[in-house]
């Protein structure tokens, strides 16, 4: 761990090391919307930003063939997103939790590490391949992104939508 680069997991992540970007304070998670496929952009910290741009199956869908559990789900979801960020920096990975209406988040997934670099956004996919213990049918109501890496980078965006993780 280098300590002047700041180089922290994801739980110091949320702490910034000290730091707080100007430009995604954190802000209060909005109502969620009555419609199931839209997404509702939640708070942010961290100098980047990261932004969903698409999901298979898409947000609103209903993710049938789990089984008694969402661990029959693992690989069955994958997202897709752009890093935009101010400064250059090596990140471990960006980790994808979907959490359901009990807070608990079911499915997560992480990409690989890759360099971001100021000004030039990045495409990263994430397929969900890891399942905590929560049994089907779930609702899902909340996805949180969280880019790992040196405190240049690092952040944290949430949102809020809709899937149904089903037998």
């Amino acid at each position: 761990m280098r300590i002047g680069k700041c180089l922290v997991p994801a739980v110091l992540v949320l702490a910034g090391c000290g730091r707080e970007s100007p430009t995604q304070a954190q802000q209060p998670r909005p109502a969620a919307s009555s419609d199931p496929s839209a997404l509702d952009v939640g708070s942010a910290v961290g100098p980047s930003l990261i932004s969903f741009v698409s999901g298979d199956p898409s947000p609103g869908s209903d993710v049938p063939g789990c089984g008694p559990d969402v661990s029959g789900c693992r690989g069955k979801v994958r997202l897709r997103f752009a890093i935009q960020s101010p400064a250059t920096g090596e990140s471990l990975g960006l980790i994808v939790f979907l959490h359901s209406t009990e807070k608990r988040a079911c499915l997560s997934g992480l990409s690989g590490p890759f360099l971001v670099e100021a000004g030039k956004p990045s495409t990263v996919d994430v397929v969900l391949d890891r399942a905590d213990d929560c049994r089907t049918p779930v609702t899902i109501s909340h996805m949180a992104a969280v880019l790992e890496g040196t405190v240049e980078i690092a952040s944290r965006q949430e949102w809020g939508l809709h899937y149904s993780l089903s037998p």
